[in-house]
């Protein structure tokens, strides 16, 4: 059973090619769970220092530190993805959901916009619904803070 194990295998795969970026983002996709969350953020910045110009490692690191609640880490990664592939939706979508993350949301729609244009019609219909939720989503927190704006003004 041991043989079918996704992180021991990763792990071998690390130690066989320790210089290239698909065996540690190998294992980072093999790491699940909050327990080894550092674990897998660690091999997710060696392959994207391995391979600095790949915009899906970049793309992979930014995810993870948003997902752990280090949006702010996470921008420069997510920043340089969308330079490097300005055509990729799921890129896109995630510079926009760190963007959102950092309370900046009136940069984080136009990107999620060039998101869904960038999306392939032949793509899933679900996949554009997510797109379109988080474009949503992005609209209703600029309300939001625009609601709040003037309370926050208001204030010595």
């Amino acid at each position: 059973m041991d043989k079918l194990d996704p992180a021991r295998l990763a792990r071998r795969s690390v130690a066989a090619h320790p210089e290239d970026p698909r065996a540690w983002t190998f294992l980072a996709s093999a790491l699940d769970g909050e327990e080894q969350a550092g674990a897998r953020e660690a091999a997710l910045r060696r392959a994207a220092d391995l391979a600095p110009s790949n915009p899906a490692a970049l793309h992979n690191l930014a995810q993870e530190l948003l997902a752990r609640g280090r949006s702010g880490e996470g921008l420069p990664f997510a920043r340089r993805a969308a330079q490097i592939a300005p055509w990729s939706a799921p890129v896109l979508a995630g510079y926009a959901a760190v963007l959102s993350d950092l309370g900046r949301c009136g940069e984080a729609i136009p990107l999620q916009q060039r998101a869904l244009d960038a999306l392939p019609e032949r793509e899933p219909a679900d996949a554009r619904r997510e797109l379109l939720r988080g474009l949503d989503r992005y609209a209703l927190q600029c309300q939001l803070a625009r609601r709040l704006e003037p309370a926050a003004a208001a204030r010595p």
